[in-house]
Formats: structure tokens, sequence, C-alpha cells
């Protein structure tokens, strides 16, 4: 996979946005979960420091907006299919979602 050292700083910096912009960012989260999944299938399922560091990225993602969501709880379940996607990836790698 190309570029693999500069994911890291990338999703990060995607979790500082959502931490920084809330509400602003909400729109953007379907993009962004699409993303991630097109990053685990294009060989970042068989890295595990890249796995490690997607559903970081995604719970941080999630916990700088669980009071967007809590408001929004219709908005926040018409992206959960998106979400379901990434689950095959949280079995195959024995990641527990607290």
């Amino acid at each position: 996979m190309e570029a693999r050292f500069s994911i890291d700083p990338i999703l990060r910096l995607i979790a500082a946005l959502s931490r920084d912009l809330k509400d602003d960012f909400a729109p953007f989260l379907p993009r962004v979960v699409n993303s991630l999944v097109v990053l685990l299938n294009n060989g970042g399922q068989k890295d595990a420091e890249t796995i490690e560091q997607i559903f970081t990225s995604w719970s941080e993602i999630i916990e700088n907006l669980r009071f967007c969501f809590s408001r929004d709880i219709q908005g926040a379940l018409r992206n959960t299919p998106v979400t379901l996607s990434m689950k095959k990836y949280q079995d195959r790698c024995h990641v527990c979602w607290i």
C-alpha cells in the first residue's frame, strides 16, 4: 500500500477536525466513512497498524460527534448501514468496541 506513513497523520487530522467543527463536520461523515471503508478494501485490511489507525480515528470521530448524534437520532441511524459494512473488519481483526 502506497503512502502508508501518511495515513496516520491524515486520520488524526480528520479526527481533530471532527472535534473542532462538531455540527459542521456531521454532513461530511458519510464521505469520511466511505473513505475509511475504501482504505480498508484497498489493502488496509492486510496491515494491522493501518486497521488500528482507522478504528482509532473512527472511535475518536464518534466520540467527538456523540452530542450531535444525540440531537439527531434519525440522521445518525441513516448512516448506520455504512457503519455496518465496517463490522466485517472488526470481526476479522478481533477489535472490541466499547
